[in-house]
């Protein structure tokens, strides 16, 4: 049986917890025990109990030390390194390594090395440019050495989009060992909503995800408010929390009488129960502002088209290679929300458009977009295993998401 260690020190990243990120985490688990492999997992903190079908993960938590002040933390990251190396070499040899990054953190690539096993770096976001714009990054300096070492000593770097390809490629990672692989889904999660029955029915619009600037959950509301003064019959409903609630509660307070009742704040859920809110719509919407760098490769992307649902989505980074304009979903301009309204328009009253929509992208996330497929083909770029289905795929969409990187950046960070 083949050993993995799956390396995750990010503390805001509980492996077992209820984040959208933990669900990512544990998606990525489940595919390597169904393909037999016997699972190390190394983390600051698990989050709970195991989740559904990772009982046999093996778990070591190596805790980081609890301090209030930014400089003391950062070095109790970087000094985490020294106690995974020694944990490594103990619990090892290991077949594979496979590590989410996480700022500070790059043992694994010293324990690559050394001991030979193969070491597969998943890379989420710019870590450092979100560190110093979103919360607070003391030693820069110290970030990007710890992060041009663990890009270095990747076999292979999996980043999510181009732009965070790039970013990889700027602290080190070798073009032709990154690759850009997005997030997926579980489809058996999800099952495909019920065609309307009704057109009495109301129009249901719905975001599933966190109340954070970038989703620009205020354009939905917008959009949602000039929508509902044309057709009376639609509601929307807002599934998730964060430090915007506040404010959408307020913007939504200022909308007219007879709109407000039709918005439905249902705050956050657990990841077990966004299928049941998801199976609730008719169109599902990923806005996004104009402003904001689209440089993430959203869940609620996927686990929308997983249940058969049409997706409206802001055109922005690399959305619009998922969805497809007029194929499985519609694209607005970021931030125009009376073009999001016009597309909200456009599928309530054109239901057989946003049956079609949604069956094809049911379809899709089925091809395409498999957490499984993902990482069948991330071991196949290693030689560790063959795949499938995924040799027979569609040459038009699955071949954006492989080709090596190419060096230059719009990611730069200035140390």
């Amino acid at each position: 049986m083949k050993r993995l260690a799956y390396i995750c020190l990010d503390p805001g990243v509980p492996p077992f917890g209820g984040k959208g990120c933990s669900v990512h985490v544990q998606e990525v688990l489940r595919v390597f025990i169904e393909l037999g492999w016997q699972v190390q997992l190394y983390c600051c903190k698990a989050g709970g109990p195991a989740a559904k079908g990772l009982s046999d993960v093996r778990v070591r938590e190596l805790p980081v030390a609890k301090v209030s002040d930014t400089a003391e933390r950062e070095q109790s990251l970087l000094a985490l390194n020294t106690e995974l190396l020694e944990v490594l070499a103990a619990d090892g040899p290991f077949d594979l390594i496979y590590e989410r990054h996480a700022l500070w953190s790059f043992a694994a690539a010293d324990y690559a090395q050394s001991e030979k096993p193969p070491l597969l770096l998943e890379v989420n976001a710019p870590l450092i440019v979100e560190q110093a714009t979103h919360r607070e990054l003391i030693d820069r300096i110290a970030a990007a050495r710890a992060t041009r070492r663990i890009c270095e000593g990747a076999n292979l770097i999996a980043a999510v989009s181009p732009e965070v390809a790039e970013y990889c490629t700027t602290h080190g990672a070798a073009p032709e060992r990154t690759v850009v692989s997005p997030n997926g889904v579980c489809c058996q999660r999800f099952t495909p909503r019920a065609m309307a029955t009704s057109l009495d029915q109301p129009f249901t619009i719905g975001f599933v995800g966190s109340l954070r600037p970038w989703h620009a959950v205020n354009d939905l509301v917008a959009a949602f408010a000039e929508l509902h003064e044309m057709t009376r019959n639609s509601r929307l409903l807002i599934v998730g929390d964060g430090p915007g609630r506040e404010a959408l509660l307020g913007q939504v307070a200022q909308l007219p009488p007879a709109i407000r009742p039709a918005v439905e704040f249902v705050g956050h859920v657990a990841p077990a129960d966004v299928p049941h809110w998801l199976a609730k719509l008719d169109v599902a919407v990923a806005p996004y502002a104009a402003d904001e760098e689209c440089y993430f490769s959203p869940l609620k992307i996927y686990e929308y088209l997983a249940s058969g649902l049409p997706v409206i989505a802001a055109r922005s980074g690399s959305l619009p290679e998922v969805i497809q304009h007029g194929h499985n979903g519609l694209l607005y301009a970021p931030g125009d929300s009376k073009d999001l309204a016009r597309q909200l328009r456009r599928l309530a009253d054109d239901r057989p458009l946003s049956e079609s929509l949604g069956a094809a992208a049911r379809c899709d996330a089925l091809q395409y977009h498999s957490w499984r497929g993902r990482i069948e083909m991330l071991l196949e770029q290693l030689e560790l295993g063959g795949i499938s289905s995924y040799s027979e795929r569609s040459e038009i969409t699955t071949p954006k998401f492989w080709e090596p990187t190419l060096p230059g950046s719009q990611l730069m960070v200035n140390l």
